[in-house]
């Protein structure tokens, strides 16, 4: 009944947030089935439009992950923004850098890839450091830093940065060397979709397996749960949050790894904008579910990758079909977290009024 719910109202929400969007664009003077035609059939019409959904979702998987992790665990990763961006940046000094371009393939990435994880990690590592030994919140903390790795990224590919492709005034780096880019997978098919796709699904049966298999897991969930509780039965919360941060932001450098050497193929300015916080909503929209991660992933990447379509059939602006795009997010998430929120409310009023009433009683017995 409970896996029905929640697949019941993230649809219900869809199906609003469809509604909604509708009336919007009539407003506006623009055909919605056009629109919506768009969107399909520039996310799912051909292979080439699946190809782009799926490169879409990529980075949306892995870094759905790691907020699903953090979350699970009582602290609130709302830096997958900036860690990607500075694994990226990691990733990238090994990956187009001269010094590294005779590296063969099978050492190149890797590295890169470990280099980039490192990178996010350590930027995890400072906010739950913060807010599990010096009770700083954590959201502050990770929102602080996003726009502090954000500019010093821009500003390392601008002219005068050590990242900066000499001999041009382009906000880039040096291309990844031809070595280091990730294979393609189902060539002359999806031609697109490289093995980022494979690395984020074997990441996500490895989270769903720690989560739901494993003590370590069954820590963080317990600490997520009830702390006060997990610190009475013997856990070591401060150790396990800082450790889950770690985690956490080396799953965000990776997805930004994943993100240079498999479809930029350099670092720009702004590359990623908006692939963190978006991650925060596909954990959400599954659930923290590290299975319906995939599913909402790929939702989001759909509806990223029939933007240029939707505008072209229905001849509606750029922001416009971001507005349109946004109150169906907004109407699936509430879809999917509402429920909960009531419920548990529910849930808390119905213990305190059973716990009034059993005082009652033995009051009443006391008396007698």
């Amino acid at each position: 009944m409970k896996n029905r719910e929640s697949i019941i109202a993230p649809l219900f929400g869809l199906v609003v947030g469809i509604l909604v969007s509708s009336i919007l664009l009539i407003i506006s003077g623009s055909n919605p089935i056009l629109a919506f035609q768009g969107l399909y059939v520039g996310s799912f019409g051909s292979l080439g439009a699946i190809s782009n959904t799926l490169i879409k979702a990529i980075p949306l998987i892995i870094g759905g992950l790691a907020v699903i992790i953090s979350y699970k665990s009582g602290i609130f990763n709302v830096g997958v923004e900036g860690q990607l961006f500075f694994g990226a940046m990691g990733g990238s000094i090994i990956a187009t850098m001269p010094m590294f371009q005779d590296l063969p393939a099978f050492i190149s990435i890797p590295l890169s890839i470990i280099v980039a994880m490192i990178f996010g990690g350590i930027l995890g590592f400072i906010p739950g450091y913060l807010k599990a030994y010096r009770g700083i919140n954590e959201v502050v903390v990770t929102m602080l830093l996003n726009y502090i790795i954000i500019f010093f990224l821009s500003q390392q590919v601008q002219p005068g940065g050590f990242l900066h492709e000499t001999g041009t005034k382009a906000n880039q780096s040096n291309p990844v060397h031809e070595a280091m880019r990730l294979p393609v997978l189902f060539e002359g098919l999806l031609t697109k979709v490289h093995v980022g796709l494979i690395i984020a699904l074997v990441l996500v049966v490895i989270i769903w397996f720690v989560m739901s298999r494993t003590a370590i897991g069954f820590k963080m969930k317990a600490i997520g749960l009830n702390p006060k509780a997990a610190e009475y039965a013997g856990m070591d919360m401060s150790l396990i949050q800082t450790k889950v941060m770690i985690v956490s932001g080396a799953m965000a450098g990776l997805a930004g790894a994943v993100e240079i050497l498999g479809y930029h193929y350099r670092l720009v300015d702004a590359f990623a904008l908006g692939i963190g916080y978006n991650s925060i909503a596909v954990a959400l929209l599954a659930s923290l579910n590290p299975i319906a991660v995939i599913f909402s992933a790929i939702f989001f990447g759909a509806l990223q990758a029939g933007n240029n379509t939707m505008q072209i059939i229905a001849e509606v602006p750029e922001s416009f079909t971001r507005l349109v795009q946004g109150v169906v997010v907004f109407f699936v998430i509430a879809g999917a977290v509402l429920p909960k929120i009531i419920s548990k409310k529910m849930t808390i009023k119905r213990l305190a009024k059973e716990a009034v009433e059993e005082n009652h009683v033995k009051e009443g017995q006391e008396n007698a």
